[in-house]
């Protein structure tokens, strides 16, 4: 029995952390479902003292892994083209926070409403509109960043 505790609680472990790489949910919920079996079981196997024990030492494990992973995740053989490193599409490397940018006159390249696409030094960038619609082709002033993308607003 013991030996089932500990293959679903790798079972576990391992699902969780390849969910942050294959997307879809079945692996995640899968692998809670194998902690969670392997909770119980343990409950059931060493009584409440150890059960508890052995739960509180694999939640403890799965954090240190999920950190471990999170921190060397992109040095992984095959995982570099799925972290974004803070280049741009030309290989630059960007400012900081992107403050270069802040003040700076762009081109909508699409009708922005309240979000659409802008150009600035030869670089696209998601843009959202402060206020009212902007125009494609009109010139827009980055403001501030904001989530994913900038706010903008016509320029005169």
């Amino acid at each position: 029995m013991a030996s089932t505790i500990l293959i679903l609680a790798l079972f576990g472990i391992v699902a969780i952390l390849l969910e942050l790489v294959l997307p879809g949910g079945v692996l995640g919920v899968a692998g809670g479902l194998c902690l969670v079996a392997a909770s119980a079981l343990s409950f059931v196997e060493f009584g409440f003292s150890a059960g508890l024990a052995i739960t509180v030492g694999l939640g403890v494990l799965a954090l240190l892994l999920f950190r471990l992973w999170m921190k060397y995740f992109h040095r992984l053989p095959g995982t570099r083209q799925l972290v974004l490193l803070g280049k741009n599409s030309r290989g630059d490397a960007r400012p900081e926070g992107d403050a270069a940018l802040a003040g700076k006159v762009g081109t909508a390249l699409t009708e922005i409403a309240p979000s659409g696409k802008a150009v600035c030094d030869d670089e696209r960038f998601d843009v959202i509109a402060e206020s009212n619609a902007i125009p494609k082709g009109s010139p827009v002033a980055f403001i501030r960043r904001s989530g994913p993308g900038w706010v903008v607003r016509l320029s005169e």
